[in-house]
């Protein structure tokens, strides 16, 4: 179970997609490091300056097809 003790920061709509990259992509090796590289984001970001999930888990995924 991926910890999301940061959802109560995000939007539904980002929780959302949050909720479909887990049903996509949990099983891949690269998945719990993009997880937690987004986690620390939110929990070190204001609102302001907060990332959609795709800033990084696109670069995980776009690693993956590279491959």
């Amino acid at each position: 179970m991926m910890n999301k003790d940061f959802y109560d920061e995000l939007p539904g709509m980002v929780c959302l997609m949050l909720d479909d990259f887990i049903e996509q992509y949990s099983k891949e090796e690269w998945f719990e490091s993009a997880w937690e590289e987004y986690r620390q984001h939110i929990l070190n970001s204001s609102m302001e300056n907060m990332l959609m999930p795709g800033a990084i888990f696109n670069k995980y995924i776009k690693n993956e097809v590279e491959e």
